[in-house]
């Protein structure tokens, strides 16, 4: 058995804690989201606090922007991503195994535009990579 077929069969059986993201540790995100988008940090603060977590369909999540979501198959295209990015994969595939509570990645949702993630970019790669739609943490601009 590969270590991907491993990973699948065990997808399978996982049940993933997601919870609410925190402020303070996704604040950098926010910070750059503002500046690209060329939205106040006040707004995107606001909304934040008022955001909540949803199970997306499959679909909206092949339409979010600022995403390699469509682009990962495989733990392997995972991994490669995450290094480009300076980020850890196998930190999330360890805590999707042993049941650690997972922050949902960010999304923003602005009316007539394609939804945007924030933060969250691995975790929502791993998830496509494991098979499991994950719960993201929507805000609404």
């Amino acid at each position: 058995m590969t270590i991907v077929s491993y990973l699948r069969a065990l997808a399978k059986n996982l049940v993933v804690k997601w919870k609410e993201p925190s402020w303070q540790d996704e604040f950098g995100e926010m910070k750059l989201t503002s500046k690209e988008l060329g939205i106040p940090l006040i707004l995107i603060r606001k909304s934040f606090e008022n955001g909540n977590l949803i199970k997306p369909v499959k679909s909206f999540l092949k339409n979010i922007e600022n995403t390699d979501y469509n682009e990962v198959k495989t733990i392997d295209d995972v991994k490669q991503f995450a290094k480009v990015y300076g980020r850890n994969a196998d930190v999330i595939i360890d805590g999707f195994e042993k049941g650690t509570s997972i922050p949902a990645p960010i999304v923003l949702i602005r009316k007539d535009k394609r939804p945007y993630l924030i933060a969250g970019n691995t975790r929502l790669m791993v998830s496509k990579a494991l098979e499991i739609i994950p719960e993201i943490y929507a805000i609404y601009i």
